[in-house]
């Protein structure tokens, strides 16, 4: 609590480094187009840590590149479909609190290994007679909005869980050590809850909706890149947002097996790992390369190489027509036309999802 005073939603120390080492490797990696090009444009979302964020990476790619010409700038609360759109949908947010995901979630977190693991941590923890009370649901801890945040054993091991991944970011203000209440087996387990718990409100679901809502953020992708390639002296445009837009925007563009819809945990446990789809400074770059007629496209997951979902002999390129072909005809699908903008790109987010 003393580390969070005056800094709650902000980067870590180690955090603000990730984030301006990404800027730096960009600019690296990607030296003969920050040479030849000094226009970046940046936007992030209306959080303090989401400009933060923009800014660390800005900074990092400014020590690289000192000629650059970049313009910030940030999406009004509840005025953003690209990179909150969760915050929109109404259906969604709904969906997101009281869906059929829930039933899933709730009946494989009951099994009896987790209950087994819940009591064996929570007893270092805390006396029998409170984790009665607390598996009876007499106890329930509330947030300052009234909203109940924790209310069961398995809510408090997975905060006590959330400390300890929180704890690797957070090496430079202070020794945490919260790996000592677990034992490898009960990590793997809080870990699969994650992923689970993601996947179903988040991913590709039990209904399309989470991963429909991210449509938007897909067709500014796709027209951004074509105004982008208009521009001559553009070198990049950066988005910076959180993890509920990552986790959708991947499994929307059908990175491996990110998009595989199921109700069945083990299959939902096969396909979707949270560590590897939204870890800390997760990011999805699309790049550009061309000859002057012809532009071909890579994708990048956290700076590695991955597919897209269409056939290519040239892989990891793919010619950038054929791409932008596939996914602006499924936004299409989805009820975002190609000429929609960012007011109606919000009202049919209100009214549809």
């Amino acid at each position: 609590m003393k580390v969070e005073e005056g800094n709650y939603g902000l980067l870590t120390i180690k955090g603000k480094k990730e984030l301006e080492n990404i800027g730096r490797r960009t600019a690296i990696n990607n030296e003969k187009l920050f040479t030849q090009k000094s226009q970046i444009i940046a936007h992030a979302t209306y959080s303090d840590r989401a400009q933060e964020s923009r800014d660390e990476f800005l900074k990092g790619l400014t020590k690289e590149v000192n000629s650059l010409s970049v313009t910030s700038s940030f999406y009004d609360e509840f005025k953003d479909p690209y990179l909150r759109p969760y915050d929109i949908a109404e259906k969604y947010i709904a969906f997101e609190e009281n869906g059929e995901w829930n039933s899933i979630f709730e009946e494989y977190t009951k099994r009896e290994v987790g209950k087994k693991f819940d009591k064996e941590v929570l007893s270092k923890l805390m006396s029998e007679k409170f984790f009665n009370k607390l598996e009876k649901g007499e106890f329930k801890l509330k947030d300052e909005s009234g909203k109940v945040k924790l209310k069961n054993p398995t809510e408090a091991v997975s905060n006590l869980y959330n400390l300890y991944i929180i704890s690797a970011a957070l090496k430079e203000e202070g020794t945490f050590e919260f790996k000592k209440y677990f034992t490898e087996e009960q990590l793997a387990w809080y870990e699969s809850i994650i992923s689970m718990e993601d996947y179903l409100q988040k991913g590709p679901s039990i209904t399309s909706l989470p991963t429909d809502i991210i449509a938007p953020l897909v067709k500014e992708m796709i027209d951004s890149t074509e105004n982008g390639l208009k521009n001559p002296k553009l070198a990049g445009i950066f988005n910076f947002a959180h993890a509920e837009t990552i986790i959708p925007l991947v499994s929307f563009l059908e990175i491996g097996t990110s998009n595989v819809s199921s109700n069945k945990p083990e299959e939902i446990l096969k396909n979707w790992n949270a560590s590897e789809v939204s870890p800390m400074g997760a990011n999805i770059q699309w790049l550009i390369y061309s000859n002057g007629q012809n532009m071909l496209v890579k994708m990048l997951q956290n700076e590695k190489e991955v597919s897209f979902p269409i056939k290519t002999s040239t892989y990891p390129y793919y010619k950038w027509e054929e791409i932008k072909l596939y996914y602006q005809t499924k936004v299409e699908k989805i009820g975002f036309s190609k000429d929609s903008n960012l007011e109606k790109n919000i009202e049919i987010l209100k009214t549809r999802f």
